[in-house]
């Protein structure tokens, strides 16, 4: 998207965006703008420079990451990229960020939306017909009956399907499932009519993958290479597992870190690949950025008519027009005042994001090959958009008092409602609690929040917004934060909340132990007592009964727990 401004503008402006555009190479990418000219032949570039010097190493030594990749692009070309540290600690390989491929995990999602859009620009694919029309061998069952999954919902994260977590990846390519067979046995229930509530679903991005592959007649990762990573002239990215030979060498080693020390972790095979699967240099992604920002062009290729281009920074959903929502493709985000859109990649041992800046016609992609780095992406660009900006303070007015009718636990959509997975909302932080507090304020986790309007709320240091909803009986149902727009969440009932299922799972188990503890006591001294002033009694096979079903109760929780606990569950249920 371009924006024409007078000479005298432009000056100013530069002044102002001088420590906020870094500059430390520029490698063309087609005609570059007049403004981007200016832009690069301003002193200011070892400003600019100096940011992400100082930023990005600082984040690697805090986050203990061993490398990172940052590329910016602004009117059309290519301003900044740079590699940091190593992309193989061992080696002593350092990050380079035209040659190093990072897995780029969910912002995969961004090039499945780009080939839909595509294929529905040729007319091949209505983005409003159930998708069954163009799915083969995989029926989405009528769950909700004149209320069919279409390819908007798809996009949206809007279709309805519960979420899914266990054997999403493989432990090596002969663990790799056809997607067919994959996406057909593993295909979670629809529990949210299509349209209503964003659940954020990996399943729904590779169904549409498959959609891709069902109309256009060939692989998706073979869509990809030739529909637009060639076009875009991106001849160092993939959706292939594993890599080709010339890209497996270069793809940066992942990291955990445990125990104060850096793992280093094996190549993450991903079941649903159109999801997840993409490995791309920095260098890459910024070609695919300025073909958005320059209306789907790039080098005199039409990667995507200006119309499909431009879809990918207008709004398609949102639970509440006070509450950010997803354009197509991209999730909405307001950092220091700028409307900014962007989407996060997280894989075992990789973290990335990538976020377009309309009114400033920037786009920043960033990716880092260690596992602690959940988050830094996003806390990088928020410090780059925030250089030498004022506190911009958002007022919440308030007029209303908090009522008990919104408290309670929420619980989010992205979350399994049909299988034995459940037990993982124990441990995890999809649930919210909600309570009114003093002085008519509203507690959400922690947070007060003051009531501005019947359903909205704001917490007054932040701006921050949250707003509720109800459900067709007019009851507080629903919960929208401005901070989440990629999910909603559900009010339950008590008994489902997780705080207190976790207590009567601890107090059932305590009770197994016990009793476990008493018999197993009783027959070592020869006898069983239950009360002190109660006669010896006989050992019965009842008791003995009586304690193995405590004992399967206490190893059958040690197994689950054991298998869904860590990372170890994505990989599937072991069957040894």
């Amino acid at each position: 998207m371009q924006i024409r401004i007078s000479h005298t503008a432009c000056f100013l402006s530069f002044l102002f965006l001088c420590l906020l555009t870094p500059i430390f190479s520029q490698i063309s990418a087609g005609d570059p703008a007049d403004k981007a000219e200016e832009i690069q032949d301003t002193p200011d570039h070892d400003e600019i420079r100096h940011f992400f010097d100082e930023a990005v190493p600082a984040q690697l030594q805090a986050y203990h990451i061993p490398g990172a990749t940052v590329v910016v692009v602004r009117d059309g070309d290519l301003v900044f990229a740079k590699g940091y540290g190593y992309s193989d600690i061992r080696t002593g390989k350092p990050v380079l960020a035209e040659e190093t491929l990072f897995r780029i995990g969910s912002v995969s999602k961004l090039f499945v939306w780009t080939a839909v859009l595509q294929l529905e620009e040729e007319g091949n694919l209505d983005l409003d017909v159930d998708i069954n029309q163009y799915l083969e061998g995989i029926t989405i069952p009528d769950t909700y009956p004149g209320n069919p999954v279409t390819l908007r919902h798809l996009i949206s994260h809007s279709a309805g399907f519960e979420e899914r977590r266990i054997g999403i990846l493989a432990r090596d390519e002969s663990g790799l499932i056809p997607s067919e067979q994959y996406l057909s046995e593993n295909m979670p229930e629809r529990v949210y009519p299509p349209g209503t509530v964003s659940a954020y679903s990996n399943y729904g991005a590779a169904l549409a993958g498959k959609v891709v592959e069902d109309v256009s007649g060939i692989p998706f990762a073979e869509y990809a290479r030739i529909r637009i990573f060639e076009p875009l002239g991106m001849n160092n990215s993939s959706f292939r597992q594993p890599l080709p030979p010339e890209l497996m060498n270069r793809v940066a080693t992942g990291y955990g870190y445990e125990n104060g020390v850096l793992q280093s972790g094996t190549f993450e095979y991903m079941q649903m690949a159109p999801s997840g699967a993409m490995s791309a240099t920095g260098v890459d992604m910024g070609a695919f950025m300025i073909m958005l920002q320059k209306k789907g062009s790039y080098n005199n290729k039409q990667v995507l008519e200006p119309e499909s281009a431009e879809k990918m920074h207008n709004r398609l959903f949102s639970h509440h027009p006070e509450i950010p929502g997803w354009t197509y493709g991209f999730m909405e985000k307001e950092i220091h005042g700028e409307r900014i859109l962007w989407h996060g990649g997280d894989t075992l041992y990789f973290h990335s994001v990538i976020v377009l800046i309309p009114q400033l016609d920037m786009g920043i992609f960033a990716s880092y090959n260690g596992g602690s780095g959940l988050g830094a992406g996003i806390s990088l660009v928020e410090r780059f958009i925030g250089q030498n900006k004022p506190q911009i303070l958002r007022f919440c007015n308030s007029s209303l008092p908090a009522t008990p009718d919104f408290e309670g636990v929420y619980l989010s959509t992205r979350s399994t409602k049909s299988t034995f997975e459940k037990v993982m909302q124990l441990s995890d932080s999809s649930a919210v609690t909600v309570s009114v507090i003093a002085g008519g304020l509203l507690s959400i986790d922690g947070v007060p929040f003051k009531r501005s309007e019947d359903l909205l709320f704001c917490n007054s240091e932040s701006g921050r917004k949250a707003v509720f909803g109800r459900d067709t009986v007019g009851e507080i149902h629903w919960l929208f934060l401005e901070d989440n727009p990629g999910v909603a969440y559900e009010k339950v009932t008590p008994w489902k909340s997780p705080f207190l299922q976790k207590i009567v799972l601890i107090g059932c188990e305590g009770v197994f132990f016990a009793v476990l503890l008493l018999w197993g006591g009783s027959i070592l001294s020869g006898r069983i007592t239950v009360r002190r002033s109660l006669p010896r009694r006989e050992f019965k096979p009842a008791h003995l009964l009586f304690a193995l079903v405590c004992g399967i109760n206490l190893l059958f929780m040690l197994f689950l727990f054991c298998q869904l606990g860590g990372t170890g569950q994505i990989y599937g249920v072991s069957s040894t």
